[in-house]
């Protein structure tokens, strides 16, 4: 999967010193000082990870001052690490009604609509998103992040040709973050541009080869061009990196299983089996077949549509095919 959302909180934290210059801050009147006071009490709350006591500190704050911008836009912060996104847009959005020339309030707003459109399996908010980051960029157009968070969106919404074009801008404004050339390298791998992904993710790697994860998705690259050796290379390094990985030994497992290494590809599949790997089961008893223990086959695909999900419908039906043929082949070997 794509490389989640940045943690913006060391970046919120900066922004909201800024925010507390001192012409911000109102009279005394009308309980001026008060909120000013709550609205510190919330930031110290804030700072000691006491989420819930700050949103109490900057809603009194906010009581006393309408519309005060900087409690609204803490207290949206707040909500938003909170998960609590409805509150968190409204509240981005009172800041914005304000002080339509914040990029920072658009971009978290947008980041909101993007956690929605994940906990509501709702694509429509991605295009919320897109609409914010946008409003970022022409307030900014060198602010990197919304780019990247756009481009994220537009790859949800499969729209690869303009995650590309961001991920081309964030890549020249951040060259030494990885994410924009893997991000990217998945975008042009979804369009089937094979050759351009295998040079982003030498990039990507070039940038962090301590990544387990790019290995893998170039080693499945290289698997699905024929070239078997290059992606043995690349998931043997992503297990030295990360050796409780799975799918890096269920690729591996079956690359050997293509090469007729059969001994090497039972050992993988079997390690990817104990690492709880539900394909893994498919993978041996393909190689059993070909063994001839029609026996431990129908075993292992009998394992897997017991643990398989119901939802894999495709996957479930070629398990039947192959057990059904396994148990005429054993009756016959009898």
């Amino acid at each position: 999967m794509l490389v989640g959302k940045i943690n913006v909180y060391i970046i919120m934290i900066g922004i909201v010193f800024l925010m507390f210059s001192a012409s911000s801050w109102a009279s005394a009147e009308d309980g001026a000082l008060d909120a000013d006071r709550w609205l510190q009490e919330g930031f110290r709350q804030q700072q000691n990870n006491n989420i819930e006591n700050a949103i109490k500190a900057y809603s009194r704050a906010i009581e006393l001052r309408n519309n005060y911008l900087e409690a609204l836009f803490a207290r949206g912060y707040c909500y938003s690490i909170t998960k609590t996104t409805d509150l968190a847009i409204a509240d981005f959005s009172r800041v914005i009604a304000i002080n339509p020339n914040i990029p920072i309030a658009y971009y978290l707003r947008g980041l909101c609509y993007g956690i929605k459109a994940v906990a509501e399996n709702n694509s429509m908010y991605y295009y919320s998103e897109v609409d914010d980051q946008s409003k970022v960029i022409q307030l900014d157009p060198r602010y990197a992040d919304a780019y990247y968070e756009r481009g994220l969106a537009y790859v949800c919404l499969h729209n690869y040709d303009s995650a590309i074009k961001d991920y081309d801008v964030y890549t020249t404004l951040k060259p030494d973050d990885v994410r924009g050339f893997y991000n990217r390298a998945m975008s042009y791998q979804s369009k089937g541009k094979i050759d351009l992904a295998l040079k982003d993710y030498a990039m990507a790697i070039k940038v962090n080869p301590a990544d387990e994860r790019i290995y893998y998705n170039r080693g499945v690259l290289y698997y699905e061009k024929g070239k078997n050796e290059l992606a043995i290379q690349d998931f043997s390094t992503a297990i030295s990196i990360k050796d409780d990985v799975a799918a890096n030994y269920y690729m591996r497992g079956i690359i050997y299983f293509a090469m007729k290494k059969y001994d090497l590809a039972l050992k993988d599949l079997d390690k990817s089996i104990a690492l709880k790997h539900i394909k893994g089961y498919f993978g041996k008893a393909l190689v059993c077949e070909k063994l001839g223990q029609y026996d431990k086959e129908i075993e292992l695909l009998t394992l897997f549509l017991e643990y398989n999900s119901p939802y894999n419908v495709s996957e479930n039906m070629m398990a039947q095919d192959y057990l059904n043929k396994a148990q005429r082949m054993y009756r016959k070997a009898k």
